[in-house]
């Protein structure tokens, strides 16, 4: 017997079983679902010496709108207690600039398996439910902390029955604290908060991008003014406009996603617990980032769509500079943001004050190298508030 892909009754959701692993079942997420998905997400990873949670709180699905166009939660359980959740995963796609044109690319998030349930045919069902549902030429996108034993063993072991895993590059998200001396912006530079005639322009400005990046999601500003789910904690001050010469060159915003995404310091490593102390008075007088207590939330913002030429250094310098500056005036001191290694922007990076955490960026396919589809002159785009 294959797989068997079955609606039980009327009105209730579908279920994928397969008998390779009897006794477990696969189903799309409810609303019903929902805090089981909070508790469950929030699953400690380590990083750094640091055991980070990664929250959905107040509300799984409201988060889970800022990663994709389209959310495809699908949740764990076995037939015997098929209430209790003992793993998720998200499949959903966002629309993407892939090659300089507008495409659905599928994301790998938010993979959790209960801690005392690991090993017990959860990976193998997961994966006969995506060779069952999708195309086998379907490419899967994946972003997983260096750290996270887990995830490589899941995604980066090539064996049969898992999608081949092709390395795409690293990545490295930063949060920056300070700069290490102070410099005046560059004259030639305009700042303006984004308004509602700048739209128009704005997403022109997102189309030209295309050139240099991919995986850029194709932006449409107006669902910012409508307020749609994906552009959930953002307004139009939040974003910040660059012009030279009456030309839009550049762009930012700054998105707080505190009421609905948190990061949590679960727990320190010994050496780091025992420094901590010492570490904040030496962090206060440096820009550092301060580490909070075990059990409390690191206060940062996320850089939105952080663009501009990427070999223009200097003006992502002044950029990231007026970005620092804005954050300093909400009474937060520390800014996120993503840069493929490839990317020119990172000579930045010496510039700043800043800590680092270090990811694997990977495809997956059960056939088909998705690696050579796409222009490598193009630079790997990826925003951390949406990893």
């Amino acid at each position: 017997m294959s797989d068997i892909l079955s609606v039980p009754k009327q009105g209730t959701p579908t279920f994928f079983r397969h008998t390779a692993v009897p006794g477990l079942h696969i189903r799309p997420a409810t609303l019903a679902d929902d805090q089981k998905l909070v508790t469950l997400i929030a699953e400690s990873m380590p990083s750094n010496g640091v055991l980070l949670s990664f929250e959905r709180k107040p509300s799984y699905f409201k988060a889970t709108y800022t990663q994709y166009d389209h959310p495809a939660a699908m949740l764990i359980a076995s037939d015997d207690n098929p209430e209790r959740i003992l793993g998720m995963f998200n499949l959903g796609t966002r629309a993407c600039f892939i090659n300089g044109e507008i495409k659905p690319l599928r994301y790998v998030g938010d993979l959790r398996i209960n801690k005392t349930q690991r090993g017990k045919g959860f990976v193998q069902l997961m994966m006969l439910f995506i060779k069952a549902t999708y195309p086998a030429t379907e490419i899967l996108q994946a972003v997983f902390l260096n750290d996270n034993l887990v995830a490589k063993k899941v995604l980066c072991e090539n064996r049969p029955g898992v999608p081949r895993h092709h390395f795409s590059d690293q990545v490295e998200t930063y949060t920056l604290t300070g700069f290490k001396s102070k410099k005046e912006f560059n004259r030639e530079l305009g700042f303006a908060l984004l308004t509602a005639a700048d739209i128009p322009a704005v997403n022109r400005f997102i189309a030209r991008m295309a050139d240099y990046y991919n995986f850029l999601p194709a932006y449409d500003f107006n669902g910012l003014v409508q307020q749609q789910p994906y552009w959930n904690g953002l307004q139009l001050n939040d974003f910040t406009v660059v012009r030279r010469g009456g030309q839009i060159v550049g762009l930012f915003g700054l998105w707080d996603q505190k009421p609905f995404k948190q990061t949590r310091i679960a727990d320190y490593g010994q050496l780091i617990a025992l420094a901590r102390p010492l570490y904040n008075a030496w962090a206060k007088l440096t820009n550092q980032l301060i580490l909070p207590a075990k059990g409390n939330t690191v206060n940062y913002l996320m850089l939105h769509s952080l663009l501009c030429n990427p070999y223009d250094v200097d003006l992502h310098e002044n950029m990231l500079r007026s970005a620092y500056q804005q954050a300093i005036d909400r009474n937060c001191y520390a800014l996120c943001f993503t840069l493929a290694q490839r990317d020119p922007r990172r000579d930045c990076s010496k510039l700043f004050i800043s800590r680092k955490v270090q990811a694997v960026h990977a495809f997956h396919c059960f056939e088909g190298d998705p690696i050579a589809q796409f222009d490598q002159k193009r630079i790997s785009y990826l925003e951390c508030g949406r990893i």
